[in-house]
């Protein structure tokens, strides 16, 4: 997990965690990624707050696969029994291979009497279009809320991107514009404008 995407995670956490009751929470994502190493899609489970859940996935969905790995992926046999691990992720933890599923090690966050560990499995499919270059061209707005105090933030984050499709567009657009959002600051409410080429 890159450190951007483990720092916007504490952020959500620092956010919106005060609103959860003591204790201990497990929240469960998994995250599909395209041939590009770009996050297209993700799931969460268990997390209660609806705020929470929608500031994780951001951040998740902003982040890139490393190459490295999608490297290695390629590389790897999906019969292949055997489990790997990637040197040099020592902030967040190993990658995990298994198949064409990579399991990042949990990330742990204390903060105000409760605990959360974020796991995250990560897909990398093939079923997904290799490329956003299409026939479709969508651009992104989405609502920006301050969540760092210090942090100057713009009222709105815009992304375009093109697609082999509408929805495909979308969604690449959409990562686009939570992307360019500064880092103390979290998009929200994105809608896509998309037109055929």
């Amino acid at each position: 997990m890159p450190d951007a995407t483990a720092e916007r995670l504490r952020e959500c956490v620092d956010a919106f965690g005060g609103e959860l009751r003591a204790g201990y929470y497990t929240f469960d994502y998994t995250v599909n990624a395209d041939q590009e190493g770009h996050i297209v899609d993700v799931k969460s489970k268990g997390v209660p707050h609806a705020d929470l859940a929608a500031c994780t996935r951001i951040a998740l969905r902003a982040m890139t696969v490393p190459k490295e790995l999608l490297k290695l992926r390629l590389a790897e046999p999906l019969a292949q029994a055997n489990v790997q691990t990637m040197p040099g992720r020592a902030l967040v933890g190993n990658l995990l291979i298994v198949g064409v599923m990579v399991a990042l090690a949990d990330l742990i966050i204390e903060a105000g009497g409760i605990t959360i560990v974020i796991a995250v499995s990560l897909e990398l499919s093939k079923d997904i279009a290799e490329t956003v270059k299409g026939k479709w061209s969508c651009t992104a707005s989405c609502n920006v809320q301050q969540i760092n105090p210090s942090v100057s933030c713009p009222d709105r984050a815009i992304g375009t991107a093109g697609g082999p499709n509408e929805p495909a567009a979308c969604v690449e657009a959409k990562r686009s514009a939570t992307q360019s959002t500064p880092a103390g600051c979290y998009p929200r409410h994105c809608q896509c404008r998309c037109s055929k080429r």
